[in-house]
């Protein structure tokens, strides 16, 4: 039998990749220190944009992780949504004899293909401690729910804030925006923006300093710091 993903491993591996992704920013900003500061704005939103999608693969893959190492609740959830569409499809008659045959365990492929038959990264929107809810066991369940809603809410803005850099569109940086000010004022002091930041301003802000460290960097950490509570 393949041996089990542990999801601490996707933690640990999140991690490194915010240590080298800061590194390479502090050595590009280190490069251009008497280059256009409009250089260094671009490698702040160049390195955010590096560090939020990994973000995205972190969560997908820490989230397979966790049902291919109990798949107790995942088959579950499964065999209850296929007795949902049995009543729905009106053979509610036939529901009592419908049973799902899968695995025990779950491979990480089969997870994969359960998830998403296309391969790609989970998408779990505002629904992340819905689906942990109805797709893992505890621990891990346990962990993404004792997330707080400040926490959430960086969740949110990260995605929120890598969307309007990519599509740039109208209503993406109105979602953006909405996603800064809803911000925890007291937990992410320096990540809040209660003013609203363009499409060509995003580099700005993600380069400003509010304190100690640029936007960019306390993004990092903030992210670091959210992966690290998921460590079982």
């Amino acid at each position: 039998m393949a041996r089990k993903r542990d999801p601490d491993d996707e933690v640990d591996r999140f991690l490194a990749a915010v240590v080298a992704s800061l590194d390479l920013w502090r050595r590009t900003q280190h490069a251009l220190e008497s280059s256009d500061l409009g250089l260094r704005k671009v490698a702040s939103l160049d390195a955010f944009v590096r560090i939020a999608v990994e973000w995205e693969g972190f969560r997908s893959r820490w989230h397979i992780a966790a049902i291919n190492r109990d798949s107790s609740a995942y088959r579950a959830q499964v065999e209850a949504r296929f007795r949902a569409s049995i009543k729905e499809r009106g053979f509610r008659e036939l529901e009592p004899y419908v049973h799902v045959a899968l695995p025990a365990q779950l491979g990480v492929a089969t997870v994969q293909r359960l998830l998403d038959p296309l391969g790609r990264n989970i998408s779990f929107g505002d629904n992340w401690t819905d689906r942990a809810r109805a797709e893992l066991a505890n621990p891990y369940s346990a962990k993404v729910q004792s997330l707080s809603s400040a926490d959430l809410r960086v969740v949110f803005a990260s995605e929120k804030l890598r969307n309007a850099i990519v599509h740039r569109s109208s209503s993406s940086v109105a979602e953006m925006n909405t996603a800064l000010v809803a911000l925890d004022p007291t937990a992410d002091a320096d990540l809040v923006r209660t003013s609203r930041v363009t499409a060509d301003g995003i580099a700005a802000y993600l380069h400003a300093r509010p304190s100690s460290e640029r936007r960019v960097e306390v993004w990092h950490r903030r992210l670091g710091q959210l992966a690290s509570r998921l460590r079982i």
